[in-house]
């Protein structure tokens, strides 16, 4: 089952999109942090109230860019050697999207998409695969 042996990524994915018009609640895609992170830092500062004007939404989305992440991985993300072959600097890894296409089987997406349409509405498997990025919050 998916998310075996702990929970459904997808079903809890899917229990926050429904939430999704809380005023409360800030959905933020990856492919928009790498598309436009400056802009996407301004966005989450406009929604939790803070004060970011133009210099300092390019200061942070300069200290927070995937480059940055990756030389101080870790730091950011404790010990993880346990865990991943190559330490932080691998769970860091290469900072793109939807690789898994390329990575995965025939068989292994027939068997994710089955689940995506099993678990998913249209709209939140769009949002969550990038193929769509609306503005929420």
């Amino acid at each position: 089952a998916e998310g075996w042996p702990f929970w459904s990524n997808f079903g809890h994915v899917q229990s926050w999109w429904e939430l999704r018009d809380q005023p409360n609640l800030l959905f933020v895609h990856y492919n928009d942090l790498l598309t436009d992170l400056p802009g996407e830092v301004a966005r989450v500062a406009r929604f939790a109230d803070l004060p970011c004007d133009a210099a300092l939404c390019d200061a942070i989305a300069a200290a927070t860019q995937f480059s940055r992440m990756k030389e101080n991985a870790g730091h950011l993300v404790g010990a993880v050697e346990d865990v991943f072959e190559g330490g932080a600097k691998r769970f860091v890894n290469k900072g793109t999207n939807g690789r898994w296409r390329a990575v995965l089987t025939e068989r292994d997406l027939a068997a994710y998409d089955a689940t995506a349409r099993a678990t998913l509405g249209p709209d939140c498997r769009a949002w969550l695969e990038g193929y769509a990025a609306p503005q929420y919050g």
